[in-house]
């Protein structure tokens, strides 16, 4: 027997059964390191032999850049009419989905990957269109840039100085069936470019002066050629993979890389997933929810939400837990998980991090901890929170000063300790109610006003008695530990207060779908939980496979039309949520979520939260879990 090769590992056979049975079109990426390489060009003549050999190829979009010899080659293929949208006055075309999906071909081109949709379209961005059409079976051609890939975006911006918006996520490049890459040295580029071959007139000047450099054009390519080194490392993998090659069983890295709210954290993810990618490893996002979270503001919850989504789409494993300490949680989390490397971002003032820094790196034995830095804009970051953070200490000082006062005409008929019991309650009552900061300054300026007006000699911040010192200190002392012991609880109440609502909500959930004995009342139990979790109108549609909707049950305020139909239908079939908040249809009334059961969408979920926004990621899962306890009862019908 052949040491090398053995029995094909099943998992992989069955990944590719399970990818034949799904009839998904394949995907063909033609990339580049800038514009002006070739792709479209070398993407048409591909088209141009698969239509000779009697292949069903169409064009769905294809930008020729008034270039004479792309037009040329556009020449004998069927085209699928452009989508027309008025925009502002302007006339914009877009893919026709629809149409596409409706004719069938074996191929379809579909120019421009990374394009941005017209407003109003069905969705955002153009490799969603594509998705959809994957998803129908039919084969796709397409181009894209390096520039373009969402993990590279803050790389490309510090190679030219270009801010790139329009972005297509990592997972789309490396899980294509097939990438070509288009390469052309420098500097033919550039002379293409000087003859008028990439843009034309100021447009070709303006290129030259920001972009088309030398310098800039080098380093995109080398970024490209990572690229597709990366990709080929994943392919021999696959391959190992299905011919079962023995080899050493290493110990594989796994990489946490920690979320905080901050105008950065969408940078720290792309350099985690580099980082991530460089190394072949998997990486887990992960946020510490602590009690700073229940003040945080709504330009906070965006940053959180950003980097969380993003970390998502570029294959992340998101977390998120709840806990006192963010570093103790951390530590916790890295251990119970085979964590080998934790990324963090590099605190922007160390005084403020050096007991998290302290603690982190003493207490991960075994585990690599990397400071990652990142651009920081000044006047942006906790601008508000702060102002949150000072109205604490402001009415500490305020009944602070105002029980000075008080105790002030008292002097000559109290002693000084029943003055000592005055001043510290309205520390207490910070303590209690606001955080550490206010506290320690309330205590700080109740020691302060003790000294000057009820400590001999009065009106001076002298001392003539040690033991006054002594009593400051655990003046001091009492009042941060009760902030301490305050803040502590405060949380762990918030956070129970929710895990007793979400288990209520489940039980309520159970208990009434039990008494259920049809379709009708199940999506009826189903739809009065939901609207009992949430302050909303609400829809629930089920599905079963073959033939369509075959229940639903709707609020009466639930505004639901043939447009919100057919947002049902899509989510149903493309398994991805859409509505407002989302990436897709978001001009759709409500937000619809699918709950999945093997592999199959057999619920859909609309809700229209009355007091608008969108939903958090922890609602999202109570919904799910509601929808998915449903679809297992009416299995039982």
């Amino acid at each position: 027997m052949n040491d090398e090769i053995s029995r094909p590992d099943p998992d992989a056979l069955l990944k590719l059964t399970d990818d034949a049975e799904n009839k998904r079109g394949k995907l063909t990426i033609f990339f580049g390191a800038a514009p002006g390489v070739g792709k479209t060009y070398a993407m048409l003549q591909e088209a141009q032999n698969q239509k000779k050999e009697g292949v069903d190829i169409v064009v769905g979009y294809v930008e020729p850049h008034k270039r004479k010899d792309t037009e040329d080659l556009l020449q004998g293929l069927s085209l699928v009419p452009v989508l027309k949208v008025n925009y502002k006055d302007l006339q914009l075309a877009e893919t026709d989905v629809d149409a596409i999906i409706r004719r069938r071909p074996k191929i379809v081109l579909v120019d421009e990957l990374a394009h941005t949709n017209a407003p109003g379209s069905r969705h955002d961005k153009r490799y969603q269109d594509v998705e959809e059409i994957l998803q129908a079976g039919v084969d796709v051609y397409t181009t894209f840039n390096v520039q373009h890939l969402e993990s590279l975006n803050d790389v490309v911006f510090g190679i030219t100085g270009i801010h790139v918006k329009e972005t297509v996520p990592d997972k789309v490049f490396f899980e294509a069936d097939e990438v070509k890459i288009i390469d052309l040295p420098p500097n033919a580029l550039l002379k293409r470019l000087s003859e008028g071959k990439v843009y034309l007139g100021e447009m070709a000047q303006r290129a030259v002066e920001k972009f088309f450099t030398a310098g800039n054009l080098t380093a995109l390519r080398e970024l490209a050629l990572r690229c597709i080194a990366t990709r080929v490392d994943k392919d021999v993998d696959v391959y190992r993979k299905l011919k079962a090659v023995r080899e050493p069983w290493p110990v594989a890295d796994k990489i946490l890389v920690c979320l905080f709210s901050s105008p950065s954290a969408e940078h720290l993810v792309r350099s985690a997933f580099r980082f991530a990618s460089e190394l072949n490893a998997r990486w887990v996002a992960l946020h510490v929810a602590t009690e700073n979270d229940i003040a945080m503001t709504e330009q906070e919850k965006l940053w959180l939400n950003k980097a969380s989504d993003l970390a998502k789409e570029l294959g992340a494993e998101m977390v998120s837990i709840k806990g006192i300490n963010a570093a103790n949680e951390i530590i916790r989390f890295a251990q119970d998980h085979n964590i080998t490397k934790i990324v963090l971002g590099k605190p922007n003032h160390l005084r403020n991090s050096l007991f998290f820094a302290w603690k982190m790196i003493k207490e991960t034995r075994g585990i690599d901890i990397f400071w990652f830095s990142h651009e920081f804009k000044k006047g942006v970051f906790f601008e508000k929170s702060k102002l949150n953070q000072w109205s604490g200490v402001l009415f500490g000082i305020f009944w602070v000063g105002a029980a000075a006062i008080g105790g002030h005409f008292l002097r000559d008929y109290l002693s000084e300790t029943n003055m000592l019991f005055l001043m510290l309650l309205p520390v207490v009552v910070v303590a209690l109610k606001f955080n550490r900061r206010s506290a320690i300054a309330s205590s700080a300026f109740s020691v302060i006003l003790f000294d000057y007006l009820f400590v001999k000699p009065y009106y001076t911040f002298a001392i003539s008695d040690f033991q006054y010192f002594l009593s400051f200190v655990a003046f001091a002392a009492i009042a941060f530990g009760l902030s301490s012991l305050a803040s502590q609880l405060r949380f762990q109440i918030r956070a129970l207060r929710f895990s007793e609502a979400q288990s209520a909500a489940l039980y309520n959930v159970t208990s009434d779908l039990l008494v259920a004995r049809t379709v009708d009342q199940i999506v009826e139990v189903m739809l009065n939980n939901i609207r009992r979790i949430l302050p909303c109108e609400a829809g629930v549609f089920i599905f079963e496979e073959g033939r369509g909707i075959i229940a639903q049950k709707r609020s009466p305020g639930f505004i639901f039309d043939d447009k919100e139909e057919a947002v049902v239908l899509w989510v149903q079939k493309n398994a991805q949520p859409a509505g407002p908040g989302t990436k897709t249809l978001r001009e759709a009334k409500a937000i619809y979520l699918p709950v999945s059961r093997e592999k199959y969408v057999e619920c859909v979920i609309g809700i229209k939260l009355l007091q608008g926004g969108a939903l958090t990621t922890e609602q999202q899962t109570l919904l799910g879990a509601v929808g998915r306890v449903g679809i297992f009862v009416l299995k039982k019908v």
